[in-house]
C-alpha cells in the first residue's frame, strides 16, 4: 500500500504556525517584548493574534485530506468519530484549566470551562457536521451567513458601544452561562477570549482551512490554485 501524499504547503505553514507559538510564548523578557509579539489588548490586531486562527486554518485544510476515507459521506461511523474527537479535545483543555488538579486547596470554583483547545473542539465538531453534509457553494454560503450573523448579534445585542470590552453581547453571554468566575481575567475583567459565542466565527475560520484545502486538493495547476484562493480571500 503506497504512502498518503504529504502536502509540503500546508506542513511548512503548520511548522511556520508552531515556531511563531513558541516565539509569542517564549519571547524572553516579559518586561522587554517587541509590540509584534504581545496580543492586542482589545481592538486592532498584531502578529500574535494570527496565531490562533493560523491553527484553526490548518485544522480546515487538514480535514479536507483526513476525511477522503470516510468517502465524503454523513454515515453514523462518522458521527461518532467526530463526537469523540471534539469530547476529547474539550476535555482535554478543560484538564489543562484545572492542572495541577491534584492539589488539595484547589478551587474548583473559579475553573475555566472555555479555552483554547475547547474552541478548537467547537469549531472542529461542528465544522465537520456541515462539511460532510454540504458541498463547497454551500459552505461558501453558510460561511458568509455565520460571519453575518455574528456581526448582527453583537451590533443589534450591544449596548451604545456594542464592540467594547466591557459591553459586548458575547461577554454578557459567557457571564450568563458560565459565570463570572469561570471566565479568563487576564485583561482585568472577567472575560473570556475563547467564549461560547465568539467561537462562531472560529467556525467560519475552519471551513476557510477546509474550502482552501479542497483548492488544493483539486488541482493540479497551482498557479490557478492561488488565484482560486485569492477570489475567496
Amino acid at each position: 500500500m503506497s504512502e498518503p501524499r504529504r502536502i509540503y504547503s500546508i506542513d511548512i505553514f503548520r511548522g511556520m504556525t508552531i515556531a511563531l507559538m513558541i516565539l509569542v510564548n517564549n519571547p524572553g523578557s516579559w518586561g522587554h517584548v517587541y509590540p509584534p509579539l504581545l496580543h492586542a489588548k482589545w481592538h486592532g490586531c498584531t502578529l500574535t493574534d494570527l496565531v490562533f486562527p493560523f491553527f484553526l486554518f490548518l485544522v480546515g485544510a487538514s480535514m479536507r485530506f483526513a476525511f477522503v476515507k470516510w468517502h465524503y459521506f454523513p454515515s453514523k461511523e462518522f458521527y461518532k468519530h467526530i463526537f469523540w474527537r471534539t469530547f476529547s479535545i474539550f476535555m482535554a483543555g478543560i484538564l489543562l484549566n484545572a492542572f495541577p488538579f491534584i492539589r488539595q486547596d484547589w478551587d474548583w470554583s473559579t475553573l475555566r470551562i472555555m479555552g483554547v483547545l475547547q474552541r478548537i473542539a467547537i469549531a472542529y465538531g461542528i465544522s465537520a457536521c456541515l462539511i460532510i453534509r454540504y458541498d463547497f457553494k454551500q459552505l461558501t454560503q453558510i460561511l458568509t451567513g455565520i460571519l453575518l450573523f455574528y456581526w448582527g448579534v453583537m451590533w443589534i445585542g450591544g449596548s451604545a458601544d456594542p464592540y467594547s470590552l466591557e459591553t459586548n453581547v458575547a461577554r454578557r453571554i459567557d457571564i450568563l452561562l458560565f459565570g463570572e468566575k469561570h471566565l479568563y481575567g487576564g485583561f482585568g475583567i472577567q472575560f473570556d477570549p475563547e467564549g461560547l459565542l465568539s467561537t462562531l466565527p472560529s467556525v467560519g475560520t475552519v471551513i476557510i482551512g477546509y474550502l482552501m484545502g479542497g483548492m488544493i486538493h483539486t488541482t493540479k495547476n497551482y498557479t490557478d490554485c492561488a488565484k482560486r484562493m485569492a477570489v475567496l480571500v
